[in-house]
This record gives C-alpha cells, structure tokens and sequence, in this order.
C-alpha cells in the first residue's frame, strides 16, 4: 500500500507507525507533554513507551482491517508527530483526519503536506467522499491547516472537546472529494 512511507517534503516522511518505534514517539510526547496536553485527549494516557506500543497495535489491527490509517512523521530521520484517521465509517465513505506535530518541527509546512498526502490516499486509494477535520477553536496553528487546504468551516460545535479537565469549543471543518477533485490539491503550502 502506498502509505507504508512516502516523502512529502525534502527530508520528511510519513511512515506507518511500527512497535519498533514505541520509544522514539514516546519521548518525543514526553519531552512536549506539557505544550501537547493542551489541545490533545490522549497526552495523560500515554505515560509509558508501553502505552505507546498498545497504541501502535491497535493502530496495526485498525489499518489491517481498513478502517483507520496512523502514520509518524519523520524530519531529517527524528520523529516529529503523527497524523491519521480515526476509525472510518466505509458505508458513509467518510474519514476524521487528526495530527500533531512537536513544537521545533511546526511552522515549515510539514503538517499541510501531510494532510495534503494523507487525503490524497483517502479520496483516490480508499474512495472516501467526505473528510473531516476538527479542531479546538483557540488553537488556531491547527485551525490554519484547514483553512489552507480549502475546507469549509461548517461550524462551531459547542463545548464537544473535553481535554485536560476542560471542555472547548470545536471549529468543524470538511472537505468534499468533488471540492478536492476540483482543485483542492493544489492550494498553497
């Protein structure tokens, strides 16, 4: 399958995460916890490099399955964050992309290329019609991501996001593969 690793920038790569790498994400979130647990649910469970590898085996079964897609992103061979889908529903034929990225990485368009890769794989290879994206409404570096990609904001889902003891407003955004199909690819970095 193609998304086993491909390139989306000069030294990035998009990989699919492996046991063998329950310790290298590990301490990347480890050494962010802090920054991260602001808008990601997940960050107070991942307390150990096992928690990591249990991630990465459900992860392994849900691609295997088809329902789900989660890779790393590695910059000049370090990891740097992730991107996936969360479990997809065929029938609908739509997908839920969520990413992050370690805050030395952000800023050069690694995660927009990302998207850009991983939707491209959605809507070509698994014949996904809908993506949507979510996002806390005051993280607006993960709000421009989007944004640049030609998503339309649907709306505001009030209080939907519960993260670190606190419940936020969501921005939802979608994009159509029609609306891709029709130009979408090609939007700026």
């Amino acid at each position: 399958m193609a998304m086993l690793a491909c390139s989306i920038l000069p030294g990035v790569e998009l990989r699919l995460l492996e046991p063998r790498h329950a310790q290298e994400i590990f301490a990347v979130v480890d050494r962010h916890r802090e920054y991260l647990r602001q808008w990601l649910p997940w960050v107070d469970g991942s307390r150990t490099a096992a928690d990591t590898e249990a991630f990465i085996g459900q992860s392994l079964e849900q691609f295997t399955k088809g329902i789900a897609v989660a890779l790393g992103i590695w910059q000049n061979e370090a990891y740097v964050g992730g991107i996936g889908t969360h479990p997809m529903d065929l029938d609908a034929k739509k997908a839920e992309i969520g990413y992050w990225l370690a805050p030395e990485a952000q800023g050069q368009g690694i995660v927009t290329a990302a998207c850009r890769r991983l939707m491209q794989h959605l809507y070509e290879e698994r014949d996904i019609r809908r993506i949507v994206i979510q996002c806390a409404v005051g993280n607006r570096k993960s709000r421009a991501v989007p944004e640049r990609l030609g998503f339309t904001l649907e709306g505001i889902l009030r209080r939907s996001g519960y993260v670190n003891g606190e419940h936020h407003d969501m921005a939802l955004y979608s994009l159509l593969r029609e609306e891709w199909n029709q130009g979408s690819r090609s939007s700026a970095a």
